[in-house]
Protein backbone atom coordinates (compact mmCIF):
# COMPACT_ATOMS: atom_id res chain seq x y z
CA UNK A 1 0.00 0.00 0.00
CA UNK A 2 3.38 2.31 0.83
CA UNK A 3 4.59 2.36 -2.76
CA UNK A 4 1.44 3.20 -4.52
CA UNK A 5 1.53 6.91 -2.25
CA UNK A 6 5.19 6.79 -2.39
CA UNK A 7 5.52 7.00 -6.33
CA UNK A 8 2.64 10.00 -6.01
CA UNK A 9 4.58 11.57 -3.97
CA UNK A 10 8.34 11.37 -5.74
CA UNK A 11 6.16 12.44 -8.91
CA UNK A 12 4.55 15.55 -7.53
CA UNK A 13 8.26 16.23 -6.22
CA UNK A 14 9.60 15.56 -9.26
CA UNK A 15 6.85 17.87 -11.08
CA UNK A 16 7.30 20.40 -8.73
CA UNK A 17 10.92 21.12 -9.95
CA UNK A 18 11.27 24.12 -12.61
CA UNK A 19 14.77 23.60 -13.33
CA UNK A 20 17.73 20.74 -12.97
CA UNK A 21 19.43 23.51 -10.65
CA UNK A 22 16.83 23.70 -8.11
CA UNK A 23 18.19 19.91 -7.14
CA UNK A 24 21.65 20.64 -5.54
CA UNK A 25 22.93 17.15 -5.59
CA UNK A 26 21.98 16.83 -9.40
CA UNK A 27 25.51 15.51 -11.38
CA UNK A 28 24.86 15.09 -15.07
CA UNK A 29 27.32 12.47 -15.50
CA UNK A 30 26.69 12.82 -19.09
CA UNK A 31 28.14 15.91 -19.57
CA UNK A 32 31.12 14.91 -17.91
CA UNK A 33 31.78 11.81 -19.75
CA UNK A 34 31.11 14.05 -23.01
CA UNK A 35 33.51 16.37 -22.16
CA UNK A 36 36.17 14.14 -20.59
CA UNK A 37 35.77 12.22 -24.06
CA UNK A 38 35.99 15.40 -26.17
CA UNK A 39 39.25 16.03 -24.29
CA UNK A 40 40.82 12.80 -25.14
CA UNK A 41 40.42 13.49 -28.66
CA UNK A 42 41.34 16.93 -28.91
CA UNK A 43 44.81 15.27 -27.29
CA UNK A 44 44.89 12.08 -29.31
CA UNK A 45 44.64 9.88 -26.05
CA UNK A 46 41.61 6.73 -25.64
CA UNK A 47 39.02 7.60 -23.72
CA UNK A 48 39.22 6.40 -20.03
CA UNK A 49 36.90 4.02 -20.60
CA UNK A 50 35.06 2.47 -23.14
CA UNK A 51 31.27 1.34 -23.01
CA UNK A 52 29.78 -2.03 -24.23
CA UNK A 53 27.42 -1.05 -27.30
CA UNK A 54 24.27 -3.53 -27.28
CA UNK A 55 23.01 -4.74 -30.85
CA UNK A 56 19.51 -3.24 -29.57
CA UNK A 57 17.80 -5.11 -32.95
CA UNK A 58 19.22 -8.10 -32.41
CA UNK A 59 18.10 -8.43 -28.48
CA UNK A 60 14.90 -6.99 -29.37
CA UNK A 61 14.59 -10.12 -32.57
CA UNK A 62 16.07 -12.58 -29.43
CA UNK A 63 12.86 -11.39 -27.29
CA UNK A 64 10.70 -11.96 -29.62
CA UNK A 65 11.93 -15.52 -30.67
CA UNK A 66 12.16 -16.41 -26.56
CA UNK A 67 8.51 -15.12 -26.11
CA UNK A 68 7.41 -17.56 -29.52
CA UNK A 69 9.03 -20.16 -27.65
CA UNK A 70 7.53 -19.77 -24.29
CA UNK A 71 4.30 -19.46 -25.97
CA UNK A 72 5.00 -22.67 -28.15
CA UNK A 73 4.79 -20.85 -31.49
CA UNK A 74 6.70 -21.04 -33.99
CA UNK A 75 9.74 -18.85 -34.15
CA UNK A 76 8.41 -17.27 -37.79
CA UNK A 77 11.63 -16.55 -39.10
Amino acid sequence: MLRPLHDAVALNVVRSVDSPAEIPDLTDHYVDALAALVDAKLHAREPARRVQLVDLMGALQQSVRDARAARGQPDGS
